[in-house]
C-alpha cells in the first residue's frame, strides 16, 4: 500500500523527543505489506531545515540518503508547476493554517490518488 510521508511524521518517528513519537512508532508497525512511501522533495527540505543544527545534522543526512536509495521510497521532485498550484492555494485558502509545503504535498497525493496519509 502507499503511504504519504509527511514532515510531521518523519519528524515524530525519526526524533524520540518529539510527543508523537510513540505513535508515530506504534503506526508504523500496522501498515500493510507491501509499504510504499511517497514523499516530496519539499517535504524533505522541510526536515532537514528544521534538524539543520550540527547536533542532529548527520543523522538527519544519513536518513534522507536512506530515504533516497530505499526501492520502496518515492520522492516526488517539485517542479514549477506543483509550486505556482501550490503558491495559488496558499494564498486561496485562508481559513487553513497549513504552510506551503503542505500544499505541495497536497498536490502530490492528487497526482498519486492511491496515497493516504499516516494516522
Amino acid at each position: 500500500m502507499n503511504y504519504f510521508l509527511d514532515t510531521s511524521y518523519l519528524v515524530a518517528l525519526t526524533h524520540k523527543r518529539d510527543q508523537y513519537h510513540e505513535d508515530a512508532v506504534s503506526v508504523r508497525k500496522t501498515l500493510k505489506e507491501p509499504v510504499r512511501l511517497i514523499t516530496t522533495s519539499a517535504v524533505l527540505m522541510e526536515f532537514g531545515n528544521m534538524f539543520s543544527s550540527v547536533h542532529f545534522r548527520d543523522k538527519v543526512f544519513r536518513y534522507i540518503q536512506l530515504l533516497k536509495n530505499d526501492k520502496n521510497t518515492e520522492i516526488v521532485f517539485v517542479t514549477e508547476q506543483m509550486f505556482e498550484s501550490a503558491l495559488s492555494m496558499f494564498g486561496k485558502y485562508h481559513d487553513k493554517e497549513w504552510g506551503l509545503v503542505d500544499f505541495i504535498s497536497c498536490y502530490a497525493k492528487k497526482w498519486n490518488h492511491s496515497c493516504v496519509d499516516f494516522g
